[in-house]
């Protein structure tokens, strides 16, 4: 995960479950301004080889989505963040800058995997 996103600098178990709905896991954040965060993450979705969905109930309540769609030759990845907090003032004030920043970051280390994997 911190290859993909690198505001997150670590990833480990929080429990000894197989991958499933409800396996937890622990993250260690950098976030512009607010410094290092830890956050616990729960799988909420989970198709094998399709999806997974995890969700945090940290004060930004963020969930990271990733889709794959297996192909002849190669495996599409989507991936999703998204931040579920509803009010009017985070919507409209930290909620941008959140997206923008997880979505260059995000978009940065997808460009440097596809220099190193070339089709």
């Amino acid at each position: 995960m911190s290859k993909w996103l690198p505001f997150v600098s670590s990833v480990r178990e929080a429990d000894g479950k197989q991958m499933s709905v409800g396996k937890e896991y622990r993250a260690t954040c950098e976030l512009p301004i607010l410094g290092e965060l830890g956050m616990s993450y729960r799988v909420v979705e989970y198709a094998p080889q399709r999806r997974v969905a995890v969700e945090s109930e940290s004060w930004l309540r963020p969930r990271l989505e990733l889709r794959f769609e297996p192909g002849d030759s190669q495996c599409r990845m989507h991936v999703l963040v998204s931040f579920r907090r509803r009010s009017y003032l985070f919507q409209y004030t930290l909620s941008p800058v959140l997206h923008f920043v997880s979505n260059q970051q995000l978009q940065r280390s997808l460009f440097l995997l596809r220099m190193v994997f070339p089709q």
